[in-house]
């Protein structure tokens, strides 16, 4: 194998000096950060003597051309000892530059995770590992600083062999594309930075090269663990379905293309559109601020500020709407519903005359806050019986305890404290209903269209006064409940209305 010959430097001649001496080139390299001589004794006659070349005489031609201090004087020491064996001296690297050091390049720093379509997994400060909660991007709200980009910055000047100066480079600009999404501020006096500042909620992504915020969450696969639950500022949609145990959090709507089962949907700001069907549970809910749409609900608590409508059947759910509930073409059996304005059924109960309720209430008693103050009410009327029935004969009067013997006197002090306590705390839950149930607001009519049938075992309430019927009726027909009267009525179908505080609508037959 022949060796590696190394390409041979471009250089460019400087100057040509002859003296009686020598003979004298100098050299310099392309990026003239080196400086090379050729140094040549002349040829001698017969009989001449040649003359003695120090390294005094080749300085005195040097320092003509170069500074004395920028030469290499040990190399020069070898040159003059020898070149008179030699007689010549090519190439010979005198001086040495420096290169100038290159400017850092500006970058992009981001604030914020930008979605790339992968999470990263959670740990808590024990260590335990959460799958179901998957760091998929941040939420960003309008006005929020997401990213700095740094301007690029000088470099140190470098030095020629011959002493010039090289000026110092400037690092390459970042690349950085954005769209209307996003905006560029000035940089600030003082910084090396400008700031990208989000122009809407949503999350960083990068699309088509650019950066955008985008205001809504498209995910074309099932919602499982490569997701992880979604929380977002915006609106969610769906293409797959949502497994059990995962949720969704999407402050301007959710829409889902297939099921959900088992999970949570919440959306204060936004509607809630289900295309497949909703599976609860225990633990799920569905809570939006505008409506919710589904095709099939089963065991759902769902807590809704504007009109529920499902399409095609509705078992065993808890469904509360503070305006009206549609299912038209749906069969709604067992569960309860809570509705301001009323609402239209094909099928309501069944003929096993499965419980099916409907309560015709305000808009606070629709909501699960008032449901739970409820509960509590309830538990702590079931306590008090049973304290009373504990003491017996003693419950009611004034006990005098002293009159009570032995270890009896001790626990029958137990049970009146308690009772007490009791009495105290369900007197304050009664106060906070009532604060609550003059808050509310209705319509002076609450209607329930029938258009298929009406079982028996269904019940229609509203407050006190209850509808229900001793054998199934079919329809169509609506019952009114009069609320300035109190009373329910029955007669030919109507349109639908729901008009009360700020909420104005009317539904046709």
């Amino acid at each position: 194998m022949a060796p590696i010959v190394p390409k041979e430097e471009a250089k460019k001649e400087l100057f040509s000096e002859k003296t009686s001496r020598f003979s004298i080139t100098g050299k310099i390299s392309e990026d003239r950060l080196k400086f090379f001589v050729d140094i040549t004794l002349p040829e001698l006659v017969p009989g001449q003597r040649r003359e003695t070349v120090t390294k005094g005489h080749i300085m005195d031609v040097l320092k003509q051309f170069i500074r004395a201090d920028l030469i290499n004087e040990p190399v020069l020491d070898d040159i003059v000892q020898k070149l008179p064996t030699e007689g010549k001296i090519l190439d010979r690297r005198l001086a040495k530059g420096t290169p100038p050091e290159p400017g850092i390049d500006g970058k992009l720093l981001l604030l914020v995770k930008k979605f790339t379509g992968e999470g990263s997994v959670q740990s808590d400060e024990k260590g335990r590992t959460e799958f179901h909660e998957l760091h998929l991007f941040d939420n960003i709200t309008k006005g929020q600083p997401v990213a700095r980009v740094y301007e690029p910055k000088l470099g140190k000047p470098g030095k020629t062999a011959l002493g010039e100066t090289i000026p110092a480079p400037i690092g390459k600009a970042a690349k950085i594309a954005i769209d209307k999404t996003l905006l560029a501020q000035s940089v600030v006096q003082g910084e090396s930075y400008h700031v990208l500042v989000a122009e809407s909620d949503g999350y960083l992504v990068e699309q088509s090269g650019k950066l955008h915020i985008a205001e809504e969450l498209s995910i074309s696969h099932d919602i499982d663990f490569k997701y992880g639950n979604i929380d977002f500022v915006g609106k969610v949609i769906v293409k797959g379905d949502v497994l059990p145990g995962f949720n969704i959090t999407a402050k301007k709507g959710i829409e889902i293309s297939g099921s959900v089962r088992g999970g949570s949907l919440t959306a204060v700001d936004g509607d809630i559109i289900v295309k497949g069907f909703v599976f609860g549970g225990e633990k799920s809910r569905v809570i939006s601020g505008k409506s919710f749409i589904a095709d099939v609900v089963q065991e759902v608590n769902a807590e809704i500020r504007g009109e529920i409508t499902v399409l095609k059947e509705a078992r065993d759910s808890v469904l509360r709407s503070q305006s009206l509930v549609h299912m038209p073409r749906a069969h709604c059996l067992g569960g309860k519903i809570f509705t301001v304005c009323g609402g239209e059924f094909k099928e309501l109960g069944n003929a096993a005359e499965l419980r099916t309720e409907l309560e015709l209430c305000s808009d606070i008693e629709a909501t699960r806050e008032y449901s739970d103050l409820q509960l509590q009410i309830a538990n702590h009327i079931q306590a008090l019986e049973m304290l009373k029935l504990h003491l017996g004969p003693l419950a009611g009067k004034t006990i005098r305890l002293e009159l009570i013997k032995g270890e009896h006197r001790e626990k029958i002090q137990k049970l009146v404290t308690k009772m007490k306590q009791v009495e105290s705390s369900h007197a304050k839950l009664l106060l906070k209903r009532d604060e609550m149930v003059a808050l509310g607001q209705r319509g002076t009519i609450a209607r329930v269209n029938i258009l298929g049938t009406l079982y028996r075992g269904t019940v229609i309430r509203s407050g006190e006064e209850l509808f229900e019927l001793k054998e199934s009726k079919k329809g169509p027909f609506s019952v009114d409940y009069l609320v300035t009267e109190k009373k329910f009525s029955v007669g030919e179908l109507k349109g639908l209305e729901c008009s009360y505080g700020e909420q104005k609508a009317a539904k046709p037959k």
